[in-house]
């Protein structure tokens, strides 16, 4: 699965009109100068980054780029890179991913503090 994943960043059918130095890849690296957005928002970059964006989905239902970001990051930093607010041509991911990042981990170690915990009074019952 994760073959066809990285398949979605080089499918000629999604990404062939855009730019290649305004593409998204694997590793989370989208670089869109300022000086470039209308070009991106306007032709088609956006609709092929959103391509993508849809096919990581569809192979993954939680997919992770190699720095952290989710495909909703993107998403959320495509709508306000183009919108025709102040934050224009702002395409930072990492605004977004604050929340996003599976807190799994943390929950891990506190259910093996607890049992730690538990056992330890269990036996000094005893």
């Amino acid at each position: 699965m994760v073959v066809e994943a990285f398949k979605c960043f080089d499918n000629k059918f999604i990404y062939n009109g855009c730019e290649s130095a305004y593409r998204l890849n694997p590793s989370g690296s989208f670089n869109v100068p300022p000086e470039a957005t209308n070009l991106f928002c306007n032709g088609p970059c956006l609709v092929e980054t959103q391509l993508v964006l849809n096919c990581l989905d569809d192979i993954f239902q939680n997919f992770f780029f190699f720095n952290k970001a989710t495909t909703q990051s993107f998403r959320n930093a495509l709508h306000v890179g183009c919108s025709f607010s102040s934050q224009r041509g702002n395409f930072n991911q990492g605004l977004f991913m604050q929340g996003e990042i599976s807190k799994a981990h943390i929950l891990q170690k506190w259910f093996i503090y607890c049992i730690i915990f538990l056992v330890g009074c269990c036996i000094f019952i005893l």
